[in-house]
């Protein structure tokens, strides 16, 4: 019985914490595929320019072919044009509140060279080759952190599975972990342990992978400056 308890207690932990890593990978790839489309985006609205569209025109353009996050934003982006906000306010909103990793670039550029075509084409050129190579550098560093993540749950998941794999083969063992003072001692400290390895597993990991972008980070939440249309 205490088995079948301890086995239960393990699998609800184990459900709900990968009930939370599905729905950080799907937000995590979901904001990497905006990332990946922005270079595309930007060269689109700069060739845009180049044929002699001004900015609000390119924007007009672009939004309706791209996809994801970055459509949403694009789309809402025209959406507070069309309400009759400047385009040096639309900037500000899109910069201030948008989740996709580049986008501050992408609103820097615009807003040093709003009103002149040929050199915010030549600058949205620079961003959008900027932002390729830090994709393609993002895209490299997960690869590389990849064997360190798979390790790391690994080793974590090591030690439940061990006692739950006990507790089956002699249903003795959870007695003595359980009952005995000694036995909860070893448990107290064994999921401490664990926890503070996973804990600091996750926290290396992470820093290795998104270290580099720590600081474009801080837009995920409501800016407090006014939300666009799409938020």
């Amino acid at each position: 019985m205490i088995a079948l308890v301890m086995l239960a207690a393990i699998g609800a932990v184990t459900a709900h914490a990968g009930a939370r890593a599905v729905a950080r990978v799907r937000s995590e790839r979901a904001r990497r595929r905006a990332a990946a489309l922005l270079p595309s985006a930007v060269a689109d609205l700069s060739r845009s320019l180049r044929a002699g569209a001004t900015l609000e025109v390119a924007l007009r353009e672009v939004a309706p072919s791209a996809a994801g996050v970055l459509g949403t934003e694009l789309r809402g982006a025209v959406t507070l044009l069309d309400r009759g906000h400047s385009m040096a306010r639309v900037l500000e909103v899109w910069g201030s509140a948008s989740r996709v990793t580049g986008v501050d670039l992408v609103v820097a550029a615009c807003r040093f060279s709003l009103g002149r075509s040929v050199a915010l084409a030549a600058a949205l050129d620079g961003v959008a080759t900027a932002l390729l190579d830090r994709v393609e550098v993002d895209d490299e560093v997960r690869a590389l952190a990849a064997q360190a993540r798979t390790s790391a749950v690994v080793l974590v998941a090591l030690p439940p599975a061990g006692a739950a794999l006990f507790c089956m083969i002699d249903p003795g063992f959870a007695s003595v972990v359980l009952t005995t003072p000694a036995g909860r001692l070893c448990l107290v400290a064994g999921v401490t342990l664990d926890s503070a390895g996973a804990w600091a597993s996750r926290a290396l990991v992470r820093r290795a992978v998104d270290g580099r972008s720590g600081s474009r980070r801080r837009r995920t939440g409501p800016s407090g400056r006014g939300m666009p249309a799409w938020r």
